[in-house]
């Protein structure tokens, strides 16, 4: 890292796995650093905050005991999707990868689902609970409009883990609350 105030040289990468990671990281290095008069930080802080930050539902990766990978990100408008559909493009799946979509329904919908279409193999729509949730019929819908020519299927987050063959990556994303149950209930049932 390179600013102004200096060089830090050999850091480690931050535990945020992500194509945009490395650059909130030096965002947030430039910010420390400004602030360093009023918050002065020593290279090892510097280094065990890069270390140690977690941000669950961003691009969060995890492997359960069956080996089925589930990548849980929130992503909720187009350049968050983006975002994503890059990240599963620089971590390829060695098969097949399911979405399990849950969205709002005030959210431009339709630009995410195809933002995301071409990494994508299967979609599962979700209900989105509360008043600005969309059901999983009206988000299946929405997928066809934006084009999703595979079939969508209606409901799903937890029975999607359960009956997955070998090989196969589940993506669950928007929104926050339903990204956060449907981890609690992996963690559960993984005892």
């Amino acid at each position: 890292y390179r600013d102004a105030r200096g060089v830090l040289v050999a850091l480690p990468p931050p535990a945020l796995e992500g194509v945009v990671q490395l650059g909130n990281a030096a965002t947030a290095l430039a910010a420390v650093r400004e602030l360093s008069t009023r918050l002065p930080l020593s290279r090892a802080a510097i280094e065990q905050g890069l270390g140690a930050a977690h941000l669950p539902g961003r691009f969060q990766r995890r492997v359960d005991a069956a080996g089925v990978e589930w990548v849980f990100d929130v992503a909720h408008n187009p350049a968050a999707a983006a975002v994503l559909a890059a990240n599963l493009a620089r971590y390829p799946a060695s098969g097949r990868t399911l979405a399990v979509c849950g969205m709002l329904g005030d959210k431009e919908v339709e630009a995410v689902i195809a933002t995301l279409a071409e990494r994508v193999d299967q979609w599962i729509a979700a209900t989105t609970d509360g008043p600005r949730g969309l059901d999983d019929r009206a988000l299946a819908e929405r997928a066809a409009a934006a084009g999703i020519s595979h079939p969508v299927k209606p409901n799903a987050c937890w029975p999607a883990g359960r009956s997955t063959p070998d090989s196969v990556r589940i993506r669950r994303f928007p929104p926050t609350r339903a990204c956060g149950r449907c981890c609690r209930r992996r963690a559960a049932a993984r005892g």
